[in-house]
């Protein structure tokens, strides 16, 4: 005989309710991994934003700084006085990026690359001046060169490039990779 037919209607109950609960339970347990997969991709995208913005700003006084050094070669004493100002901001903004690479370095995996960047601009700085045109122009572009270099990777680590949805992965792959080699 059937043990349904022999058990009380509050354990049939418990039955049917422990029956029910449990595809409900390993359900719900499923969203909540999926949802924290999809918290924790959005929150490295929102720590890659927060490395672009001032790796962008750096990106602009490097070419600036190229330019107004090699108006400084050329002998325009107002540039010579520009570039200290330039400087101070490129100091101000590694300053700043060396804080971000303390923070999320490990994550992004910049630590190096940024290393390398500023040994490299340390040796521009101190040297700028004295380059001849040319070796001037060929040690600012590779460095603003490292800077895109980085800039696409931090794009890479941080999963903006690597979106999911095809409208945001297109407007991340123009932000992170195409507008800045322009």
């Amino acid at each position: 005989m059937n043990p349904l037919f022999t058990m009380k209607v509050w354990k049939k109950l418990v039955v049917i309710v422990a029956a029910l609960g449990l595809p409900i339970i390993g359900l719900s347990y499923l969203l909540v991994v999926e949802k924290t997969a999809a918290l924790k991709f959005v929150q490295q995208e929102q720590t890659g934003i927060h490395f672009l913005k001032p790796l962008r700003g750096l990106l602009e006084s490097f070419a600036l700084h190229r330019g107004v050094t090699s108006a400084a070669l050329s002998g325009d004493d107002d540039s010579r006085r520009r570039l200290v100002s330039i400087q101070a901001d490129i100091s101000a903004q590694t300053t700043s990026i060396d804080s971000l690479v303390k923070q999320h370095g490990e994550l992004l995996k910049t630590t190096e690359r940024w290393r390398a960047i500023k040994n490299d601009w340390q040796a521009l700085k101190n040297t700028a001046i004295t380059l001849s045109h040319q070796q001037s122009f060929a040690r600012h572009t590779a460095i603003i060169r490292q800077v895109l270099e980085l800039t696409n990777h931090v794009g890479n680590t941080s999963n903006l490039i690597h979106d999911p949805k095809l409208d945001s992965y297109y407007l991340m792959d123009v932000i992170v990779t195409q507008l800045p080699n322009l």
